[in-house]
């Protein structure tokens, strides 16, 4: 049995925009984002904890861990596992 992504629709709408963002100026790279978001998130599913856990002020946020889409490492993928 494959590990189960849940994926919130705030999480949703932001990996859409961030394509769209990167449509605009090249279809090639928005497809290569979405297919490495993908990738990550499976990667993350499989490996939960290798990302780095995030402190925040906000108990409400305990157990946030953070890792970088893969080839396009200035967006993050913020989870719990």
């Amino acid at each position: 049995m494959s590990p189960k992504i849940l994926r919130r629709p705030e999480a949703e709408r932001d990996i859409v925009e961030i394509g769209y963002f990167i449509a605009a100026k090249s279809l090639q790279n928005s497809d290569e984002f979405l297919e490495a978001v993908e990738t990550t998130l499976v990667a993350l599913a499989q490996m939960p904890r290798m990302g780095a856990m995030r402190r925040f002020r906000s108990p409400k946020y305990d157990g946030i861990r953070v890792w970088r889409v893969k080839g396009f490492e200035k967006y993050l993928i913020f989870y719990r596992p």
